[in-house]
């Protein structure tokens, strides 16, 4: 009978189940889509919604009720961006961030929300190459940074656009070739996508394109050291160093570091052609080069007598004449001397006058390297003769003439202050002479230093007379740590033949 009870019980919940469903719904249920999206960097809340992240919400609400609103509100979350403007569908508020969006039952409803970037990139020059003063071109480096990215990095010259990059790292060689020399200023500009733009400060440079002054301190043009030596100078004021080489005329050495008025020593171990060269640059990177040429020699000039009494001749009364050749790859100069005298320049023959005895007369050839080779003879004259007339330096006047001129005339010798590294070019000795007279001016010091030259004055009053040094002198001013003692000593003779000696002594410092 339970059972029965139950069976009944459970049809009928069954047909009163059945009846409801198929009942009309007396409220339908609506349901909509609401879509936020967003357009840069930002954030939007609202019910539901925490956008970027959750930016989309499905509502429902039964039909006989209005749709929800979904008051949306758009927030800048980073650094640089602000927020702009809503569009789709959305109604913008008086404060223009809140946004109330419906609910779209067909399709979702859309609203977007746009922030824009309002923050320049960051830009500095990092690094420049070579320094501040340049010449052709300068090398720049640029640090740019964004809170959204750079697009593009612009380099000016003078507030004008020479270059543009758009790839990291930022960086970029100028020509500098067309500008003026002279201050100029440099700059870089970045972009980021929104346009926003940042700038450098100011990096002024120098432009030059003009190399540095280069000169030669009195090169020689011939040498027999087997370590020449040469010293260079350079009045401009931007000199930045220099390099220098000595080496064969057509070899390829690699220069070395050198000083401006410094000796620089290099090997030159055989005769022939050789150069020495300077490189100079200054800051800004110019260049100057600068090659003096000069010989090798160590081979002596080769001298032969071509006239004149044979040696140990015995002769008669009257003059003396000798010849002779000389033959070298360089320049020579010849000094004669007679009976161990002073010497005198000569070239190719000397003459003179000798009294009854044994004589020696002596010729030195010194090429323009300092080598020598010397010639002698010795002659005996068995006679006293008369003077020669055309004898340029006779003994003395013609002895029966007694209106003849028989007073020396008066030579002083004096020299200002002058420095060891222009001795190289001869020292400067002034000669005053109380009437017409010419004759050898000589300046000695220890060691074989010779330094000679010729006066002639036509007439009363003063003259400068360079003497040149020879090549023991050069090589001594080279390498002299100190001052040089001298002892200047000139012949000199009047027309008449009456001849006279001065002497000075001087003293040239470093």
């Amino acid at each position: 009978m339970k059972r029965i009870f139950i069976l009944t019980a459970a049809l009928l919940a069954l047909a009163i189940t059945a009846q409801t469903a198929n009942a009309e719904p007396t409220d339908p249920i609506v349901r909509g889509d609401l879509e936020v999206q967003i357009i840069g960097q930002g954030k939007v809340t609202g019910t539901g919604i925490d956008c970027p992240g959750d930016c989309a919400q499905r509502e429902s609400w039964p039909d006989t009720e209005g749709g929800p609103v979904n008051t949306l509100t758009a927030t800048a979350n980073k650094t640089g961006w602000a927020f702009q403007s809503w569009s789709g569908g959305c109604t913008v508020q008086s404060n223009r961030a809140l946004c109330k969006s419906s609910y779209g039952t067909e399709e979702a409803v859309v609203s977007v929300a746009k922030f824009i970037d309002v923050m320049a990139p960051t830009t500095y020059i990092s690094y420049y190459s070579p320094s501040d003063e340049v010449n052709d071109s300068i090398l720049v480096g640029v640090s740019a940074t964004d809170n959204d990215s750079v697009t593009r990095v612009e380099y000016l010259i003078d507030g004008q656009v020479v270059a543009t990059d758009t790839t990291a790292p930022y960086g970029a060689e100028l020509d500098t070739r067309a500008y003026a020399e002279g201050p100029h200023q440099i700059q870089a500009r970045a972009f980021d996508p929104a346009g926003n733009n940042g700038i450098t400060s100011n990096l002024e440079v120098v432009i030059d394109h003009t190399a540095p002054e280069v000169t030669l301190n009195s090169p020689v043009a011939a040498t027999r050291d087997a370590k020449p030596q040469f010293s260079f100078a350079s009045p401009s004021s931007d000199f930045d160093g220099a390099d220098c080489v000595i080496q064969r005329a057509g070899e390829d050495r690699a220069p070395e570091y050198c000083e401006p008025d410094q000796w620089f020593a290099g090997d030159a171990p055989t005769e022939g052609q050789w150069e020495f060269t300077v490189y100079a640059s200054d800051r800004a990177g110019n260049v100057s080069k600068i090659t003096h040429s000069f010989v090798v020699d160590r081979t002596a000039p080769e001298v032969n007598f071509t006239s004149g009494p044979a040696d140990a001749a015995k002769i008669g009364k009257g003059n003396v004449t000798y010849g002779w050749s000389v033959d070298d790859s360089t320049a020579v100069g010849q000094d004669c001397s007679w009976d161990g005298g002073e010497a005198t320049a000569c070239d190719g023959t000397a003459s003179k006058v000798l009294a009854k005895g044994d004589h020696t007369f002596r010729m030195v050839a010194t090429d323009a390297a300092g080598n020598s080779s010397e010639i002698s003879r010795k002659v005996t004259v068995l006679a006293d003769g008369d003077p020669d007339p055309n004898d340029p330096d006779p003994n003395d006047p013609d002895p029966n003439d007694p209106d003849a001129d028989r007073t020396a005339p008066t030579v002083k010798l004096s020299s200002k202050k002058q420095k060891l590294k222009a001795l190289e070019k001869g020292l400067k000795v002034k000669v005053r002479c109380s009437e017409a007279c010419a004759g050898t001016v000589v300046a000695k010091a220890a060691g074989g230093i010779r330094f000679t030259g010729r006066a002639r004055l036509a007439a009363e009053g003063s003259s400068i007379v360079r003497l040149k040094p020879n090549a023991k002198a050069k090589k001594a001013l080279r390498n002299s740590p100190g001052s040089l003692r001298l002892k200047v000593v000139s012949k000199l003779a009047d027309t008449a033949g009456n001849s006279t000696t001065s002497k000075l002594k001087t003293r040239i410092r470093k």
